[in-house]
């Protein structure tokens, strides 16, 4: 089975026509699921050029959240 997932990574996903979706990665907290989907997405792939691709974005959604919990944190002890 040869899915064509990979195509769509560099040309649908990060694309300024779905500048929305982008955005929406900067609030980790409040887009669990789409960030669920883009690890689904990760784990079908194989690994390639597409895969690192993705592999990079979602790491830099993990610094996202974690600066956006520490931020919270602050404000709960204030």
């Amino acid at each position: 089975m040869n899915l064509q997932v990979s195509p769509y990574i560099n040309i649908n996903i990060f694309t300024y026509n779905i500048l929305d979706i982008r955005l929406s990665l900067l609030e980790p907290s409040k887009n669990k699921f789409l960030i669920k989907t883009l690890y689904g997405i990760l784990f079908i792939l194989p690994q390639g050029n597409e895969y690192n691709f993705l592999y990079k974005r979602i790491k830099h959604i993990e610094v996202i959240a974690t600066l956006e919990n520490k931020v919270k944190k602050e404000e709960k002890k204030k």
